[in-house]
């Protein structure tokens, strides 16, 4: 994502001077066990911003799995009912490889005649 902005604002990262240097002194100052830059940016600026939207996460969850649950139960219930009684039919269906074939070959003269 740093590639594709700095793609985007070239035109103006260009005039300033140092960027690259403070860039990897900032990546250093992020990863560098001592500094603990992550960890830091972390728990004080990202940790807050998903706690202070968790709660409505969650209730909107909550609500959405309450409306869902009934449609998903019965659906699940119809799907393994069809499958039951198409497991249990008695009925074999297996494709004719030649009505494939000659199928293909009428495409194949169709296309050939809309080429020439």
């Amino acid at each position: 994502m740093v590639y594709f902005v700095e793609f985007l604002a070239w035109w103006i990262l260009r005039f300033i001077p140092l960027y690259y240097e403070l860039k990897i002194l900032m990546f250093i100052w992020l990863l560098h066990p001592k500094t603990r830059g992550a960890s830091l940016i972390f728990n004080n600026f990202i940790t807050p911003a998903f706690d202070s939207v968790s709660k409505r996460v969650d209730y909107s969850s909550a609500k959405m799995d309450k409306l869902i649950s009934p449609y998903l139960e019965s659906s699940a219930t119809a799907i393994q009912d069809k499958y039951e009684q198409a497991k249990n039919s008695s009925v074999e269906v297996k494709p004719d490889p030649n009505a494939l074939l000659e199928k293909a070959d009428a495409l194949l003269a169709e296309t050939a005649k809309k080429t020439q």
